[in-house]
């Protein structure tokens, strides 16, 4: 008769949770590798100058470009110095707005 004792077992069953253990960490690693910010801070020089940006100035600001004077300028008018900048979400106003429009419409 041919038997494993309950240590051997218990060993096989420890070194298989260590192989779990690694294949999961690994796979994890990997994704976590393949993951991107959603919202990255991106260089101002790319920056778009037509709408209402979060700019970074030490701190995250929301402001736009003055095409006027040449100068970021932050809601309340001060001039701005940001080195990155964030797209703003859209208005959820303006989102509910879209939908409702598009929902009472009148199918043709």
């Amino acid at each position: 008769m041919r038997g494993i004792s309950e240590k051997e077992l218990k060993d096989r069953q420890d070194v298989a949770r260590r192989i779990k253990d690694y294949v999961r960490s690994t796979l994890i690693d990997e994704l976590i590798s393949e993951c991107k910010e959603l919202n990255p801070w991106l260089p101002i020089e790319n920056a778009p100058k037509d709408r209402r940006l979060l700019l970074h100035v030490g701190e995250p600001v929301i402001g736009w470009f003055n095409n006027i004077k040449n100068v970021w300028r932050s809601t309340d008018s001060n001039k701005l110095y940001p080195t990155h900048y964030q797209e703003l979400p859209d208005d959820p106003k303006e989102q509910e707005h879209a939908k409702n429009s598009q929902t009472n419409s009148p199918s043709i």
